[in-house]
């Protein structure tokens, strides 16, 4: 999402995985899914998360860029 040039999210696999996994909301679309993503972002466990994805991310400037503040910043565009 900091890349302008990438594609919106595909929506019918988000809907689509969000039923198999028992989704009891709407349906996504191009107006409700950042304001859905944003409100999941703010209820994580920041710590436990960044535990979580430690080992996957690049050290630097990587881990500097996950983390909640970053994603709801994200969100706001």
């Amino acid at each position: 999402m900091s890349d302008p040039t990438w594609p919106e999210p595909n929506l019918e696999l988000l809907n689509n995985a969000l039923k198999q996994t028992g989704w009891a909301g709407p349906v996504l679309d191009q107006a409700s899914w950042k304001p859905v993503i944003r409100e999941r972002v703010a209820s994580i466990n920041w710590e436990a998360a960044e535990r979580d994805v430690a080992p996957f991310l690049e050290p630097g400037s990587a881990t500097a860029l996950f983390g909640k503040e970053s994603l709801l910043g994200l969100l706001e565009r």
